[in-house]
């Protein structure tokens, strides 16, 4: 049986998968999600096989299809078993004699039951253990076990975010398919809490370590982690790591307290989420720091230089803030430093992204989202509950009003995740969704098709809108140390209780996206999850800007790159803060899109941005040089150099143009 393929491309497979029945390709697909964008061509055989005459509906795959005619199907057979049992039991006399038994069948002799299991003639058995074997009948049947599984209960957005992710192992498997890993991993004891030397309790942070280029008194690249699985990738791909073969750096990836396989395993209680703070994940840096330099008999003059992105990117000019005297430099790429509770500028980023020509997006596109959510507002304002249900495939009613604002949520939240992470997977992108949104001049059923492509890539046949179920899901303080993607529960926690962040849709801003994204309906997330007044999440964000600075943090040698339709550039630094604290804008770029190895695919403005002067160096090349102290020669003669979409806003509110020579 195939499971897990690993890395091997679809092209490659296709022969054995074409030999497959429908509930084998089903079972493949379920361990490697990455073949259902390509698979709806086996499906239409299998339709076509079991189904004759079956054709799918609008927007509907061949895939679904299936799926649909199998629980029909089903559904039948059921309703005829009943039918006959019911039968056979109306016309039994009123008295019948009833025959005493144990909870067992006979067993019958050995060739019988041979050919019972041969033909399927076996008879029926009784009781408690008939039950059993239904119960084993349904966890074989990988369709009844998927169809469970395509339930999730974990919003749109980070649905998207979990396939982008899945994409990025999936290009690194494949880069390294056949090649041996120089990555090493390591589990560090820490103390839960940094700052009280009387609690006793411990936890494992796993690290890892690339020795590849390091040369010793090379400098360490330091890799931070953040709210998610961190993975070997972290330290073996990425531009930090074509830099540390450039400048023969030891390469160290530290994952971050209560997320991947760096927590307890009542780590998700309550009483323990306590111990997750940022200020804890800066001091489990330096301890990674003290480790490393231990292990690796590191001189104290060995220069340190830290990596993140997004809330790592945080992390990383945090740690230089707060630890000067252990990291020199620090590159903070979407790094969203000041805490915000009602986040409105998100949207607005999406909105002008959404309009942008330079990434596939235009005023129409944009227009007719903003159409669409008006017209489903309205629809749930007059109560056609029904009506929208059947639209979009919600799994359940939406009219309760927590449940509506789900169900919007989701809506905008496949929007914001392909803008948030433009062009990082196979069909995540602006101008796929702007091409499906002016497909007719009906804003509404533009709407419908792009909710259906989005569920066929996130495999499900219905949406779940179900506020009730979100939070039981949120509140399961199960620890699954192999999940891809974010880990929700210790995320939400820190954003109630550090950064706010909640995306909303107030009136008098540019949101396209539904009214009913009020702040209100994402603080009552934190009452009802972890039992936080929402009264007191505007005192923990003011402390958070407090402690670090907000957007002014005021350290040195830290570098804050950002792309233009990010929208977490919203809360970055945008504005060189001093001589030494700089900050570089890209055009065009979406979230963390500089720290992605150079791929022959990426944007202009990226790839121009990559290059400075006449020599060919990467823009965070020669940062990364000047933060560490190293002297390379630097061609002066500028004539002829081509204009690139890389900009640093300087002090006053100018604009200039990126020019190291003068760093």
């Amino acid at each position: 049986d195939l499971e897990n393929v690993g890395a091997a491309p679809y092209y490659i497979l296709k022969p054995v998968l074409e030999r497959c029945t429908a509930m084998q390709l089903y079972r493949i697909e379920d361990y490697n999600p990455q073949f259902v964008v390509d698979t709806d061509e086996l499906w239409k055989l299998h339709c076509h096989k079991d189904f004759k005459g079956a054709q799918p509906d609008e927007f509907e795959s061949w895939r679904e299809l299936y799926i649909r005619k199998y629980d029909e199907r089903e559904a039948k057979l059921k309703s005829v078993r009943t039918n006959i049992t019911a039968s056979i039991a109306k016309s039994q006399p009123v008295r019948t004699a009833k025959l005493a038994y144990v909870d067992s069948a006979a067993k019958p002799p050995r060739e019988v039951r041979r050919q019972q299991l041969k033909y399927g003639t076996a008879g029926p058995t009784t009781g408690e253990r008939m039950k059993r074997i239904d119960k084993f009948a349904t966890a074989m049947d990988p369709i009844a076990i998927n169809r469970e599984k395509r339930e999730e209960k974990s919003p749109n957005f980070w649905k998207i975010r979990e396939i982008v992710e899945r994409a990025k192992q999936q290009r690194y498997e494949e880069e390294f398919y056949l090649s041996p890993s120089p990555v090493k991993v390591e589990y560090l004891e820490q103390p839960l809490d940094h700052f009280d030397a009387f609690q006793e309790g411990t936890y494992k942070q796993r690290i890892y370590l690339n020795e590849e280029f390091w040369s010793p008194g090379g400098p360490v690249f330091l890799y931070i982690g953040g709210e998610g699985t961190l993975k070997n990738s972290s330290v073996s791909k990425g531009h930090h790591y074509e830099m540390a073969k450039v400048h023969h750096a030891l390469l160290i990836g530290a994952e971050h307290r209560f997320y991947g396989d760096s927590l307890n395993d009542d780590g998700l209680q309550l009483e323990n989420l306590h111990y997750l703070s940022s200020q804890q994940a800066l001091a489990d840096l330096a301890d990674v720091h003290s480790y490393i330099s231990t292990k690796y008999s590191l001189p104290l003059n060995t220069t340190w230089i830290c990596f993140g992105g997004s809330y790592p990117g945080a992390l990383s000019a945090w740690f230089r803030l707060k630890y000067p005297h252990l990291v020199y430099g620090a590159i903070a790429s979407s790094a969203p430093v000041k805490a915000e509770t009602n986040f409105e500028g998100y949207n607005n980023v999406v909105s002008k992204s959404l309009s942008d020509p330079t990434v596939g997006g235009d005023g129409e596109c944009l227009q007719q989202v903003s159409q669409a959510f008006i017209q489903i507002d309205g629809l749930i304002k007059l109560e056609k509950f029904e009506m929208l249900e059947k639209d979009f495939k919600s799994c359940g009613s939406i009219s309760d009003p927590k449940d509506s604002m789900v169900f919007v949520s989701n809506l905008a939240g496949n929007i914001q995740g392909v803008v948030q992470y433009n062009n990082e997977a196979k069909g995540i992108n602006i101008q796929k969704v702007c091409g499906t949104m002016i497909t007719s001049s009906d804003p509404y059923k533009n709407m419908m098709a792009l909710n259906q492509m989005f569920m066929k890539m996130m495999n499900v046949t219905c949406v779940d809108n179900s506020y009730s179920t979100f939070v039981k899901s949120m509140s399961d303080t199960t620890v699954n140390r192999t999940a891809v993607g974010a880990g929700i529960r210790s995320w939400t926690w820190q954003t109630c209780t550090q950064f706010g962040y909640y995306q909303t849709c107030d009136d008098k801003t540019d949101c396209p996206f539904s009214r009913l994204l009020t702040l209100e309906s994402n603080l009552v997330l934190c009452q009802d999850i972890y039992k936080i007044p929402t009264t007191k999440i505007d005192d923990f964000v003011e402390f958070t800007n407090s402690y670090y600075g907000a957007e002014h943090p005021r350290g040195t040698r830290i570098v804050f790159v950002n792309g233009s339709i990010d929208p977490w550039h919203w809360l970055s630094v945008l504005e060189d803060e001093s001589d030494t604290e700089l900050a570089v804008f890209i055009k065009g770029t979406a979230h963390c899109a500089d720290m992605g190895s150079t791929k022959k695919d990426d944007p202009e403005s990226l790839t121009e941005g990559r290059k400075v002067n006449c020599i060919g160096n990467d823009y965070l090349q020669v940062i990364v040089q000047k933060l560490a102290g190293i002297v390379f020669p630097i061609n002066n003669d500028v004539k002829g150099r081509k204009p690139f979409d890389i900009w640093v806003k300087g002090q006053g509110h100018t604009v200039r143009k990126i020019d190291f020579k003068y760093m």
